[in-house]
């Protein structure tokens, strides 16, 4: 887990890097043709988003070790939930990545959204194995139960 976590974290600065660029590409694009500006703001504020989750999962491992024994199944039943919805939530920022990126006229630009899609896809495959690691401590789920 520690190897995931370190890498997560080398992630999360490239990833800001990336945002910082396409933020810089967007103040040098206020008059471009055919709505170029909007897709770069569109671009940069999900890749900050998909930057988010990354982060918070990443603070989240750095403190496991700190957690005591008897929590640390607690920890990863809710940690697992965070995992998955941040798999799927940059899984869809990929898609939304791949589909701005394909209006956008400038090479440089496309490219460094390709730098960032491959970083994500990264995480993905990262927070996939995380789950498959934690899977055999997260506690089960509670069986449904009439209220009455």
């Amino acid at each position: 887990m520690q190897t995931i976590s370190g890498r997560l974290y080398l992630n999360d600065r490239e990833l800001k890097a990336i945002y910082e660029e396409m933020h810089g590409y967007a103040q040098f694009t206020p008059g471009g043709p055919d709505r170029q500006l909007d897709y770069i703001q569109k671009l940069y504020l999900i890749i900050g988003r998909s930057r988010t989750h990354g982060y918070y999962l990443w603070r989240f491992l750095s403190i496991f070790d700190y957690l005591d024994e008897a929590r640390k199944n607690d920890f990863l039943t809710l940690y697992e939930a965070e995992l998955r919805q941040a798999r799927d939530d940059v899984r869809l920022s990929i898609q939304l990545i791949d589909l701005y990126s394909a209006f956008i006229e400038k090479e440089e630009i496309r490219k460094t959204a390709a730098r960032a899609e491959g970083i994500l896809e990264a995480n993905v495959y990262m927070y996939e194995k995380l789950a498959a690691l934690i899977a055999p401590y997260v506690n089960p789920a509670l069986p449904p139960r009439r209220i009455e």
